[in-house]
């Protein structure tokens, strides 16, 4: 029996297997080279958006807030009146005292201890202004039992730090003890602390004199007081962030401050201070808190930010920017960018 052999049918040699798997080889490099470029584009422009993001959000938080500095509803030539307690220096709580709405530090040693820590270096800043969210509008005022009546019911707890003005006088307060809903109660009461030295909301004030001097609210408006404090700390993670430290109020009714985290990988604040000289509303130059000759002439603050992604994969080799007036250099593998801004005061113009 003959086997018949089709000659035509014909495997594929060593040497085209061989040339068939160096092809196939650099295809997948060609795929993974590609491949490896698209993940270190995608990681890049990620961190770059973040770094965005995080800047975009730190400036519009502290404009917000400068922006409305020395705010309280009317105009700035109103008289204004401070009845929360003295300190054994006779002094308003620097942080309470609307006399001076802006106010900050610069350098930083890293040993002042705020509700956080803010690293060696930095600079921080401290705004105070009535806000408008929330007011009462001011339907009765007896002076002589320390109680005022809005129009509506009003949304104000025990122990919050309030402004009431009537656009030629205004006075902060603490709201004492709690009576109707709609009434706000700013007598001397020792069970909210810092407390009221006087029940009365007039000019001057007498420490001495708990009757203190009368003034009626025939109109106007009660407010929350804001006091921010910025300031750039390490996070219980060890990673720095920009931090808002605030008025709290506790249960019992007493005062101090909170901070919250705002923005993370926040690594440095700088601010400078614009000073009008010459009374024509722009400033003449702008130099750290410390060099400001009188807070009062400041129109503008600027601030800036230096903020660095979270991944430390992002930058091969070494990364320069100017901060602050001086080149800085970086070998961490973080991307670093730079954000200022300067911002009016609005109320200072």
């Amino acid at each position: 029996m003959s086997v018949k052999v089709d000659l035509k049918q014909k495997g594929f040699s060593l040497i085209e297997l061989m040339i068939a798997l160096v092809i196939g080889l650099m295809i997948i490099a060609g795929v993974l080279q590609v491949f490896v470029g698209s993940t270190i584009t995608y990681s890049m422009q990620s961190g770059l958006s973040k770094v965005q993001e995080n800047g975009r959000f730190a400036i519009s938080f502290l404009s917000r807030d400068i922006r409305q500095a020395g705010f309280t509803g009317c105009s700035r030539n109103a008289t204004l009146v401070n009845t929360l307690t003295r300190d054994a220096s006779d002094a308003v709580p620097s942080f309470l005292d609307m006399n001076n709405v802006l106010s900050g530090r610069n350098d930083m040693d890293g040993s002042e201890s705020y509700a956080q820590v803010p690293l060696a270096g930095t600079d921080v800043i401290e705004v105070r202004f009535a806000d408008p969210v929330g007011a009462c509008d001011i339907d009765n005022h007896d002076k002589d039992s320390e109680r005022i009546s809005c129009a509506l019911d009003h949304t104000f707890q025990q122990g919050e730090i309030l402004v009431a003005t009537d656009c030629s006088h205004t006075a902060v307060f603490q709201f004492a003890t709690v009576g109707a809903s709609d009434e706000i109660l700013h007598g001397v009461d020792n069970s909210v602390l810092p407390g009221n030295c006087t029940d009365g909301l007039g000019d001057p004030v007498d420490c001495s004199n708990s009757a203190g001097i009368d003034y009626e609210y025939r109109n106007g408006t009660v407010m929350r007081m804001r006091a921010y404090r910025y300031y750039v700390a390490n996070t219980s993670r060890g990673e720095p962030s920009l931090y808002r430290e605030t008025i709290s109020t506790s249960a019992s009714g007493a005062s101090g401050t909170v901070a919250q985290e705002l923005v993370e990988s926040v690594e440095d604040i700088q601010i400078l201070y614009g000073e009008d000289t010459n009374s024509d509303d722009s400033a003449d130059y702008y130099v750290p808190f410390d060099q400001v000759t009188d807070s009062d002439d400041v129109v503008s603050v600027r601030v800036s930010l230096l903020i660095r992604s979270i991944e430390d994969t992002l930058v091969k080799g070494n990364q320069s920017l100017r901060f602050n007036g001086a080149i800085r250099t970086f070998s961490d593998g973080r991307l670093r960018k730079v954000f200022t801004s300067t911002i009016a005061l609005r109320n200072r113009l």
